[in-house]
């Protein structure tokens, strides 16, 4: 991603995001921050499309699994959203994250 002065800077956010409802993914999607709109994260855009689908603000049934840590932004909106369950599943194990930990540390 080009900065105000145009030099490449590296995102630091999840590039894909899957969203899921008694372990059938509901949607997913991945980060369009370069091409489109800064804020657009994967995680951001996926909790969009899953809260227009199902019609709800408030996501707490589902669970999000993403490929990387979330941004203090998309960490926000994760929980704003109050995702049952938080999971990153990189290249290693996959783990569970406590979004309100993680977001305090995040800040700090």
């Amino acid at each position: 991603m080009k900065n105000s002065l145009g030099l490449f800077t590296k995102t630091t956010c999840a590039g894909h995001a899957s969203i899921y409802l008694n372990k059938k993914m509901i949607c997913e999607g991945d980060n369009t921050a370069v091409q489109d709109e800064p804020t657009m994260h994967a995680i951001v855009a996926t909790l969009q499309t899953a809260r227009l689908s199902s019609k709800k603000f408030y996501l707490s049934p589902y669970q999000i699994v993403i490929d990387a840590k979330p941004c203090a932004m998309c960490a926000t909106a994760i929980l704003q959203a109050r995702m049952d369950k938080v999971q990153v599943a990189g290249k290693e194990q996959p783990i569970d994250i406590n979004i309100n930990e993680y977001l305090i540390e995040k800040i700090r």
